[in-house]
């Protein structure tokens, strides 16, 4: 669940988004306006454009602002409850990102954002329980059944990546430590085959 985004907000997130298609190249890009388009619809909580946003400063097309704007761009948007933010902050602790470094607080941030319906940290933390039995940590990490959860759910909201982890668990049964507990079949081959297709749609 998110917050409604102002039409005048989305206009210029979607101008600004056009002057960054992939078909113009990077140079020909004109980054002031697109930061400028940016900025304005983040000053109207447009989440997306508030995320948007702290990429740009992270990537240095905004001189006056960098790490530290971006952090509290993303803290902003965590408490407007946009579960993207709580997953971004996740990312900026794993990497230090404009923090210092703490994976355990980058999994708590990853956590929240799955438990609030965000499908890519869904998708990561589903990868992460996705262990076989001969992994290392196995025993304490693989946690099958809900890796299939996680993808499922990510998966049906339409975030297509997830449609690679998840072909894996249906085309094997696999019981909660991974360990493979079934055998390939047309069944399961053609629920996996299915899955890859709505993935690539």
């Amino acid at each position: 669940k998110v917050p409604p985004i102002d039409a005048q907000a989305e206009d210029w997130f979607l101008e600004a988004r056009a002057l960054e298609d992939p078909e113009i190249a990077v140079e020909d890009r004109d980054y002031k306006k697109i930061v400028d388009l940016t900025r304005q619809a983040a000053e109207r909580l447009h989440w997306k454009a508030m995320l948007n946003l702290a990429s740009l400063y992270l990537e240095g097309r905004d001189p006056l602002h960098g790490e530290e704007e971006a952090v509290q761009l993303v803290e902003k948007a965590m408490r407007l409850g946009i579960p993207a933010a709580y997953d971004r902050m996740g990312t900026y602790y794993a990497n230090s990102t404009g923090v210092n470094s703490d994976i355990t607080r980058a999994y708590a941030f990853w956590q929240k954002a799955a438990q609030m319906g965000n499908p890519q940290a869904m998708a990561f933390l589903a990868d992460k329980l996705n262990v076989g039995p001969a992994s290392e940590g196995a025993g304490y990490w693989s946690n099958i059944p809900i890796a299939t959860k996680m993808l499922e759910c990510a998966f049906g909201q339409g975030y297509g990546p997830a449609a690679f982890d998840l072909h894996y668990l249906y085309v094997s049964p696999r019981a909660a430590n991974g360990k493979i507990n079934g055998s390939r079949n047309a069944e399961t081959k053609n629920r996996a085959l299915k899955v890859l297709h709505e993935g690539v749609k």
